[in-house]
């Protein structure tokens, strides 16, 4: 089996379930879409990206980008339409460890979001003096891409 390549995804939505109202989920369908369809639909439609533009963003194909679109019109329009509730779930995707030399928070970021390791902030203390901790990828994160002033 071949291995499935993870696409750039910058959206993670704190919402993440819809439904139509008055209806109780108990009797309502769900369609899930995944978050590579709802961030297709985000390029194309928010950002105002043409095809192209909107692959090369995702770290995709033009062709896959267009699948993932047409998937993801078709089961939001299955939902409105036919009064389903609509569920975003995020695909597996392997997790990066970030650590902030300042108030030592950690916490977790996903490959393929989009985000660099240079350009994290703490989400703690907003401090810039974060680094990698977990030795995947590039070591200790600011060691090889640069350092923004870390001082013991």
């Amino acid at each position: 089996m071949i291995p499935r390549k993870h696409r750039h995804v910058c959206m993670h939505p704190e919402i993440k379930f819809f439904k139509p109202h008055g209806i109780p989920m108990g009797q309502l369908e769900v369609v899930d879409l995944t978050d590579e369809e709802l961030e297709a639909m985000r390029l194309k439609n928010i950002e105002d990206l043409d095809q192209i533009a909107a692959a090369e963003k995702m770290g995709t194909s033009q062709s896959t980008f267009q699948r993932l679109l047409s998937s993801a019109y078709k089961k939001v329009t299955e939902a409105l339409v036919n009064g389903k509730a609509v569920k975003i779930h995020e695909l597996d995707r392997p997790m990066r460890k970030f650590e902030c030399w300042k108030c030592k928070h950690t916490w977790e970021e996903p490959f393929g979001n989009g985000r660099r390791g240079i350009d994290m902030k703490c989400p703690e203390c907003g401090s810039e003096e974060t680094h990698r901790c977990d030795n995947h990828g590039h070591g200790d994160g600011r060691q090889i891409w640069g350092h923004k002033g870390h001082s013991n």
